[in-house]
């Protein structure tokens, strides 16, 4: 996996890729008029008007997050390379290669943030000794804060109206590490609001956080888990391996049905899966970092 802010190949663009990109704006902003998915030629047209109508810089940005020659803006997986955009599955105009449920249509994506700038609805919060550090660079949203007793959270707003599963996921690397002494733990990952979740420090909210990492008690063990912070519920699997200053994870939680959340790690060639019934749907998600220093490289959030 490569490491942050690791240097990208220079991209050649064709006018093939161009008018493939063209098309990927309107399948994924919905303009596409009924049947023409089904036509090439079609396809093709829709294209050569958009060239017309639109720069592809103007539609769809320039940032392309994965790689894949298609903008962030109009890559219906944005965080997975997919240079061919393939829907097969399920058309629902979310790609193949990241769908939450390839062959169930009715996903799509709610948020993206490739940290190019700070996004302006973004809040922080800090726990403990410190204070909010987060801050954007090289198009990660990096805090490298690793002091003892510190937790902090950036948490941004979703509207949830009308979707009963949010899929969420971020990618990040470990940037500064502590090594935890007895009876300490270091973990960095994702979290999210559940009901009206507020522990007992006003200033650092409660909820349900999914993350890896260490802890040290009887024996100094590496831990993925989703911890309820209101119900003090935690669910544990497999350790990821290697946790400490250059580790790289993809966290994935997936929260429906209103109760139930489930999340996915992958580092390396290690994968778990975890369960835990906590809460609803949430309004919030964020990114939490706890007495470690972390740069996430994005957060994609799917809702069906």
């Amino acid at each position: 996996m490569a490491g942050v802010g690791a240097p990208r190949h220079p991209i050649r663009v064709t006018l093939g890729a161009a008018v493939l990109a063209l098309a990927a704006c309107n399948q994924v902003f919905g303009l596409d008029p009924p049947g023409s998915g089904d036509d090439d030629a079609a396809g093709a047209i829709d294209a050569a008007e958009a060239i017309d109508a639109a720069p592809d810089a103007a539609v769809c940005g320039e940032r392309d997050e994965d790689g894949d020659g298609i903008p962030d803006g109009c890559d219906n997986c944005p965080h997975v390379p997919n240079p061919d955009q393939s829907d097969l599955g399920d058309g629902d105009k979310v790609g193949d290669a990241c769908d939450p449920h390839r062959t169930e249509p009715g996903d799509r994506l709610i948020r993206f943030e490739g940290f190019a700038v700070m996004p302006p609805d973004l809040r922080v919060a800090a726990s403990g000794n410190g204070s909010p550090s987060f801050a954007v660079d090289g198009h990660n949203l990096v805090d490298n804060a690793s002091a003892a007793g510190v937790d902090e959270l950036a948490r941004l707003p979703i509207d949830v109206t009308g979707l009963s599963e949010l899929t969420v996921t971020t990618r990040f690397a470990i940037t500064a590490y502590l090594v935890p002494n007895m009876g300490e733990s270091r973990t960095a990952g994702l979290w999210a609001a559940i009901d009206d979740s507020v522990d007992d420090r006003p200033t650092f909210p409660g909820g349900l956080v999914a993350e890896v990492g260490v802890e040290v008690g009887i024996a100094h063990n590496e831990i993925t888990q989703l911890h309820c912070t209101k119900s003090g519920l935690v669910a544990r699997g497999a350790s990821p391996g290697g946790f400490g200053a250059g580790f790289e994870a993809t966290i994935t939680v997936q929260y429906g049905g209103g109760l139930r959340a489930a999340m996915s790690t992958v580092s390396g060639s290690t994968a778990d899966a975890i369960e835990l019934l906590c809460g609803a749907v949430p309004s919030d998600v964020g990114l939490r970092t706890h007495e470690v220093g972390a740069a996430f490289r994005y957060l994609v959030v799917y809702g069906r």
